[in-house]
């Protein structure tokens, strides 16, 4: 009797183990929350291997002059950064199936921030929260980010 009873025990315990497993699992394939080695993570709906990517460029670079070229508004370069967020998917470049929320570390100290989408000759402004030492924006297509 002892032995059947630690037999149903067992069984008991591991279906609640691959209850538990199955529940946690993404039953789409997806991935809700991706981030990059620079510790920007963007937050949507990614298909399982998606990988995010930002590559930090400086604004005398030839991208970061494409981009601030294309905004054509006075900055001080001190206080802009340029990013080009990239996702990706089995190594070919993917944009996301909806909105997601870019979150990152303040690039420096300010009272308000302004984030720019750069898609070729057209420029998007996001609004741009702030909150605490991080600041976070929305978006539905990757590209450059100023």
């Amino acid at each position: 009797m002892k032995t059947r009873s630690l037999l149903f025990f067992a069984l008991a315990l591991v279906l609640s183990l691959c209850l538990a497993l199955v529940a946690c699992g993404d039953k789409n394939g997806e991935v809700s929350k991706l981030t990059a080695e620079s510790g920007i993570t963007a937050d949507g709906v990614f298909e399982s291997g998606s990988a995010l990517k930002a590559e930090h460029h400086a604004t005398d670079s030839e991208q970061g002059k494409a981009a601030m070229a294309a905004i054509d508004k006075p900055y001080d370069s001190a206080r802009v950064v340029v990013f080009d967020i990239t996702l990706t998917k089995g190594g070919e470049k993917a944009q996301p199936s909806g909105k997601v929320k870019i979150t990152m570390p303040k690039p420096f100290e300010a009272d308000e921030y302004v984030t720019y989408h750069v898609k070729g000759d057209v420029v998007e402004e996001l609004e741009t929260a702030v909150v605490g030492d991080k600041i976070s924006f929305e978006t539905t297509s990757f590209s450059y980010f100023v």
